[in-house]
């Protein structure tokens, strides 16, 4: 028997797409929609974010028609003709939901279409073309390293090794060209004053 999904924190009910819009776009669905309210994302973004709150209000139709034919047939009630007709009723009304639910996924999974294309051509190809050190240098920068950079050229530098850094995330200015400084401006490298 399977088990029931359980709807996640914030009250939305989970779909079986989710994992998939998530793997695709690298971001959680929760975070999907509220960049969506803040008008951050593209046009595919955008749309696949607006089919997938359809699926999900289709998923909770789902489960709320589920929970009432459960509810129904539980012996809670008076088994009478009235309690046929509510079960009958309650059978279309979920044959319908799952319809709906059904046709929401297919509008998803078109929509995917175009943000998964666009994250073959842009996704790997962005991080292929950085270096692992450029990489390191971001991420020493993202966690609140400081940038210090130089005014030699990189042949002049290359005659003598960099000085060890006071700390590992500091191992990547030792390369770089300056941009902007604060105080007095360094002494220019020469290939005799590294």
């Amino acid at each position: 028997m399977p088990t029931t999904r359980v709807p996640d924190q914030t009250g939305r009910a989970l779909t079986a797409l989710d994992h998939r819009i998530e793997s695709v776009t690298g971001h959680s669905v929760d975070q999907l929609w509220e960049h969506r309210d803040r008008g951050l994302l593209d046009a595919p973004r955008a749309r696949l974010v607006d089919v997938h709150r359809s699926l999900v209000q289709a998923e909770t139709s789902v489960t709320f028609y589920r929970v009432l034919l459960h509810r129904l047939s539980s012996g809670e009630f008076l088994i009478d003709e009235a309690l046929f007709a509510r079960i009958d009723r309650t059978v279309g009304q979920l044959k319908d939901a799952v319809a709906a639910r059904g046709e929401c996924e297919r509008e998803v999974l078109a929509a995917l279409e175009p943000v998964k294309a666009a994250a073959r051509t842009h996704g790997p190809a962005a991080t292929q073309e950085m270096t692992a050190p450029d990489i390191a240098a971001l991420l020493a920068i993202a966690q609140g390293a400081k940038l210090h950079e130089h005014t030699c050229s990189p042949s002049d530098c290359r005659s003598s090794p960099p000085p060890e850094p006071a700390s590992p995330t500091a191992s990547f200015s030792a390369w770089t060209r300056p941009v902007s400084w604060s105080g007095t401006p360094p002494i220019p490298c020469t290939p005799g004053n590294p």
